[in-house]
């Protein structure tokens, strides 16, 4: 369950508010009729950044599997990708002085 208070009001109940958060009820700050913030128990908040986390590492894992299928084959080896470039410019340089 969820209330909104205005800020002046949490203010002055803050003690009332902690235990009523502590029961479960999350509180939406407000100043001017304006949402800036919300109090919840510290499980609930806990919660949210695991959801959290987790929501970031399936992010993560659905980025490298769209990197993998537009690589269209396996990964080329670092050593012989350096070896290659390096062939390619010593025979550049080669060429350039005949």
């Amino acid at each position: 369950m969820e209330k909104k208070l205005a800020a002046t009001e949490v203010r002055v109940r803050f003690g009332e508010i902690l235990k009523r958060v502590s029961q479960g009820e999350k509180i939406i700050v407000e100043r001017a009729g304006t949402p800036l913030a919300v109090i919840l128990s510290i499980e609930e908040f806990r919660r949210l950044q695991t959801q959290d986390k987790e929501g970031s590492r399936k992010e993560q894992l659905h980025k490298i599997e769209a990197l993998r299928k537009n690589l269209k084959g396996p990964v080329p080896d670092a050593v012989e990708l350096i070896d290659h470039s390096r062939k390619e410019r010593e025979n550049a340089l080669l060429s350039g002085l005949r």
